[in-house]
């Protein structure tokens, strides 16, 4: 914001954040994923202010998720005014962070209200034979059901 710059309706001006709190990270989950996303899940975290290829991931744990979608206006504002990532239903997933810190360049920087990022979640594990063949097992499965 700059002095003498128009505010809209809804548009956030400042975050408050209390000394000794610590960050969470807001996720913007799409439907097709959410069933299988919940509290205790692992999150792999990628900082835009510190490329992972340089600094390395970073992780948290999946606190909580919400149990209906947001509305668009929601998505909106958490985005401080930018467009939907999507025009599918989103969920927000709230991760605690395993540290509140990066490490670049020796030093600690201190992660900031605001800093954009990206997530990912294993949310299933298989050998590499099951995930080859999982179309063969699907079937098999459809056919030994009577579908």
């Amino acid at each position: 914001m700059k002095p003498g710059a128009s505010v809209s309706l809804g548009q956030p001006l400042l975050a408050i954040v209390p000394d000794g709190s610590r960050l969470q990270a807001q996720l913007l989950v799409p439907s097709q994923a959410v069933g299988f996303v919940h509290p205790g899940v692992t999150v792999t975290l990628h900082y835009q202010a510190f490329p992972y290829q340089k600094f390395g991931l970073q992780h948290g744990v999946v606190r909580s998720v919400s149990r209906s979608a947001l509305m668009p206006g929601e998505v909106t504002l958490l985005l401080g005014g930018g467009a939907p990532p999507s025009t599918d239903s989103l969920y927000l997933a709230r991760v605690d962070l395993a540290s509140q810190n990066v490490q670049a360049y020796g030093q600690q920087q201190p992660l900031r209200p605001g800093m954009a990022l990206e997530a990912d979640m294993l949310l299933d594990r298989r050998r590499i034979l099951e995930w080859i063949f999982e179309p063969l097992y699907g079937m098999g499965h459809r056919w030994s059901s009577g579908s």
